[in-house]
């Protein structure tokens, strides 16, 4: 990504527009709904703080997933994810709650890969330059996540 001038605050909201509904859909995967907002919040305000220093990063968005992801690890020692999205505001648009579940049951990576490809519809090559990895490696965790969801929906 071709990030303008590190002094431009017009800069900063561009690049904040365009690039971090990924990065908190990423961070909510891996964490849950509650820590994965605030590891998003934590993100945020870096890259507010830091800005010159990210301007001039080859992959800013996947700095800030791990500014992210050592954010939430702090908040969650003692305590276990147990939702990634709240209840509905219609009810046109249910919880499936055993999807919730099973979803939950997956390794963090798989879980990331799988919400952000099939539930969001991002690139295997955007989520691997958000995690740091191949697009290979991205599409080993869905093949593996949605495996295991298989199993996880038939038993």
């Amino acid at each position: 990504m071709n990030i303008p001038s590190t002094q431009n605050p017009v800069a900063l909201e561009t690049f904040l527009a365009q690039s971090t509904s990924a990065l908190e859909r990423a961070l909510v995967a891996r964490f849950g709904l509650e820590i994965g907002r605030e590891a998003y919040a934590d993100a945020v305000m870096y890259a507010c703080e830091h800005w010159p220093r990210l301007a001039v990063m080859d992959n800013p968005v996947g700095y800030l997933f791990r500014v992210g992801q050592s954010a939430g690890r702090r908040q969650c020692r003692w305590q276990r994810p147990t939702t990634l999205w709240s209840e509905p505001v219609t009810v046109d648009e249910p919880v499936d709650l055993d999807l919730q579940a099973a979803l939950m049951k997956l390794k963090p990576e798989q879980r990331i890969a799988v919400l952000l490809t099939c539930g969001f519809g991002c690139a295997h090559s955007e989520v691997a330059a958000m995690l740091g990895t191949s697009t290979s490696n991205v599409a080993n965790h869905v093949s593996r996540g949605l495996a295991r969801l298989r199993r996880y929906v038939k038993s």
